[in-house]
C-alpha cells in the first residue's frame, strides 16, 4: 500500500501551513492568468448555435442565428450559463408540474428547456412584444 502512504504524506504536506503558503504563492498567479485567458477567449469566441446535453440525457439545441449570446453562454458555461438561479428553480418545478406558461418568452429558452426536461410537460409560450416576436 505505498500509494496510500504517499497519499497521506501529500495530504499532510498540503495541509501544512508553510508548504501550503509556498504552493499558494505559485498557484495564485497561475490561476489569475488562466482565468484572464479564459475570460478573453469567452469574450472573443462566440458560438453561433449550440447543442448541450441535459442531465436527463436529452439534447437541447439553440439553432444557428437564433441567439448567439445565449448559445455562447451555454457553450462556455453549460446549462447554468444563462440565469443560473432561475434555471435551477424552473428545472426543479418542471419535475413537479404538468403545465408551464411562459409569458414574455423572448427566445423561448425556458419553454424549450421545460419541454426537454419533462416530456409530459405541457408548454404554452407567449411573447407579447411584437418587435421581439417578429425577430424570431
Amino acid at each position: 500500500m505505498p500509494t496510500n502512504g504517499l497519499a497521506r504524506l501529500l495530504k499532510r504536506w498540503r495541509d501544512d501551513y508553510y508548504v501550503s503558503t509556498l504552493l499558494a504563492s505559485f498557484a495564485k498567479p497561475a490561476y489569475v492568468f488562466s482565468s484572464l485567458i479564459a475570460k478573453q477567449l469567452e469574450q472573443r469566441i462566440r458560438k453561433n448555435g449550440v447543442t448541450i446535453r441535459l442531465p436527463n440525457g436529452r439534447p437541447m439545441a439553440i439553432a444557428r442565428d437564433s441567439g448567439i449570446g445565449l448559445a455562447s453562454l451555454l457553450f462556455w458555461h453549460g446549462l447554468d450559463g444563462f440565469e443560473p438561479y432561475t434555471s435551477r428553480l424552473l428545472r426543479s418545478l418542471f419535475e413537479r408540474v404538468t403545465t408551464f406558461v411562459d409569458v414574455g418568452a423572448n427566445y423561448g429558452f425556458y419553454s424549450v428547456l421545460g419541454a426537454q426536461w419533462n416530456q409530459n410537460l405541457r408548454v404554452i409560450a407567449f411573447e407579447p412584444v411584437k418587435e421581439i416576436f417578429d425577430g424570431f
